[in-house]
């Protein structure tokens, strides 16, 4: 099939003409994960350096300052994970 696209582990088929690939200058072609959702935590990027954790039933807010560029974000439970450059973070929320 010309042009057909079907994703890893799945029985997802695109016929007609494969798009081109659009990357990322900093991590070629790797997709980057700038917000994270456990249960009823929501937690996303802020201005490149901060990360918002919001309660979606309580809509209460917090912010935390990186003071450097948020490669990746995920939370779980009561953890929340945040790659910079250089190194990762864990916070306890």
């Amino acid at each position: 099939m010309d042009g057909a696209v079907q994703c890893r582990g799945g029985s997802y088929e695109q016929s007609g003409p494969a798009e081109p690939r659009v990357q990322s200058p900093s991590d070629p072609g790797e997709c980057l994960k700038r917000n994270g959702l456990y249960q009823e935590r929501y937690a996303y990027r802020e201005l490149m350096t901060d990360v918002i954790i919001q309660h979606l039933v309580t809509e209460t807010r917090v912010k935390i300052r990186c003071r450097d560029y948020i490669k990746k974000i995920a939370i779980y439970k009561d953890r929340l994970a945040v790659q910079l450059p250089e190194k990762i973070i864990i916070y306890s929320v």
